[in-house]
């Protein structure tokens, strides 16, 4: 990666999307003195920094997250995509200890443990079925469950059953 020279830099672009803080290789545009247009490559160390959800006190495995964590600006250094939702409804998939920024593999809805089972109803138009189902883990905001088929679900949980609509 190297600059012509004598080269006044206007403007740098980067190839490819930046995930996380570190060294980026930037492709540079300018004018030499003369007037003629340059193009040239260059390493730019880089801080990436996003707002997050942090933990503020230890949470454990099932715990929900609401009154548990703040949203605070932090650096992205390894580029794994923190949880930008809501946390309202919302526990923890692992434990969590203080200061962890909140990923999206970290939380799951708020419902039954993966592995236990449960009853599903899938509704398609008028139709419902009704068949058990067994919890799977599943990030995102709402419960999954897999269904006898091997079929994996998602819908709403509540009173001890599974709700899922196909369209």
């Amino acid at each position: 990666a190297k600059m012509p020279a004598r080269c006044r830099v206007k403007y740098a672009q980067v190839d490819r999307p930046i995930q996380r803080s570190g060294r980026v290789l930037v492709k540079t545009t300018g004018l030499k003195n003369n007037g003629v247009s340059c193009q040239g490559w260059a390493w730019v160390s880089i801080k990436l920094k996003t707002k997050m959800w942090v933990v503020k006190t230890p949470v454990n495995v099932g715990d929900a997250l609401q009154g548990r964590v703040f949203r605070r600006w932090k650096e992205l250094k390894n580029g794994r995509a923190p949880y930008q939702g809501s946390i309202s409804e919302l526990v923890a998939n692992r434990f969590l200890p203080k200061g962890s920024p909140v990923r999206i593999a970290d939380v799951r809805a708020m419902g039954p443990e993966p592995g236990t089972n449960i009853s599903v109803v899938v509704t398609a138009q008028a139709i419902k079925i009704k068949q058990k189902g067994r919890v799977v883990p599943c990030n995102g905001t709402q419960p999954c469950a897999v269904l006898p088929s091997g079929k994996k679900v998602r819908g709403s949980y509540e009173n001890q059953t599974l709700y899922v609509e196909v369209q």
